[in-house]
């Protein structure tokens, strides 16, 4: 096909009154452009498989490190949210002691006013009575 495509332009140029030895020259290098700069349909399909196998092969790699940022993130998470537990834990805890406590100091001092009003509720019947 090399031979055919330097041959019909070589005609060519000799059609348009381009002197013989000018019309050979233009027309190798012309050829020579061609073989070296321009794709064929197997070098296009060449070039597409091999991109092809790259962009699976990324994809690939992608894939896996997306796979171990979720773990690592799904890790952080539950750590966090084991974390927040326990100090909710903790707060619920403290919170029911500190409750505790004053329901305590509540009962001891609603005690003493019971004890308060007796004796002045007995000390006005001794006194009515």
């Amino acid at each position: 096909m090399r031979v055919t495509t330097t041959l019909a332009i070589y005609e060519a140029l000799i059609q348009a009154n381009v002197p013989a030895p000018a019309a050979r020259r233009a027309a190798e290098a012309l050829e020579a452009d061609m073989t070296q700069h321009l794709a064929t349909k197997q070098d296009l399909a060449h070039w597409g498989a091999l991109t092809s196998q790259r962009m699976d092969a990324l994809d690939a790699r992608l894939s896996q490190r997306i796979d171990a940022l979720e773990a690592n993130f799904s890790q952080r998470l539950e750590a966090l949210e084991a974390r927040i537990d326990a100090r909710f834990a903790s707060s619920a805890a403290e919170f029911d002691l500190k409750l505790q406590t004053l329901e305590s100091r509540i009962v001891a001092k609603l005690g003493a006013l019971m004890t308060f009003l007796f004796a002045v509720a007995g000390a006005a019947l001794a006194l009515v009575g």
